[in-house]
């Protein structure tokens, strides 16, 4: 019991932290590195969505196909995060009104990259995720028999290619810099 309030309490540090890099760094300076996240910061460019909303949709879509097409077990541990994460950046929607600041764009990229890297790392040390994509990569795996590496790989790639053609190719490069922080980090 004490070991699964100790899990909780990190799922939610770890979402908490996600949330709010993702305002205070990504989403401000449209950095779309990867994920149902980064795809959430091109549609409100293109469309005007709100992020968080988009976020939440499309993970009660993906909550919902993972269960009809993964299992009960695998969706267990997505509910939590694919949920609480929209809400949580939701509540952060105003960080960068509480911080303001103008830093480097390299600068950013780093610093979100890392922080999100060390979220989403508690929230995987804990055997949950965020949802969104991961699940997507998961039914790679099992149906396409596509190895979650690359699965990853092509979708969110995918997604920061969409960030070049979106924001410029600049973007995209801070994007991937972000990227890769975040999956060495987390891993």
């Amino acid at each position: 019991m004490k070991r699964k309030i100790k899990e909780y309490f990190l799922v939610i540090i770890g979402l908490l932290i996600v949330a709010f890099t993702y305002d205070l760094f990504l989403s401000p300076n449209e950095l779309a590195a990867g994920g149902v996240g980064g795809l959430a910061i091109i549609i409100k460019k293109i469309f005007g969505i709100e992020e968080s909303l988009f976020i939440f949709l499309i993970n009660i879509f993906l909550i919902l196909l993972s269960y009809l097409c993964l299992g009960k077990e695998k969706t267990k541990n997505t509910i939590l995060g694919s949920i609480l994460l929209p809400i949580f950046i939701r509540l952060f929607k105003n960080a960068p009104l509480w911080f303001p600041m103008t830093i480097d764009p390299v600068l950013v990229a780093v610093i979100g990259g890392f922080l999100s890297g060390f979220g989403y790392g508690l929230i995987f040390r804990c055997n949950f995720t965020t949802g969104g994509t991961d699940i997507l990569n998961q039914m790679m795996e099992k149906y396409a028999k596509v190895p979650m590496a690359k699965s990853i790989m092509y979708v969110d790639g995918c997604i920061v290619l969409l960030d070049c053609v979106v924001f410029g190719f600049t973007s995209m490069l801070y994007a991937l810099i972000a990227l890769y922080l975040i999956s060495t980090i987390s891993n």
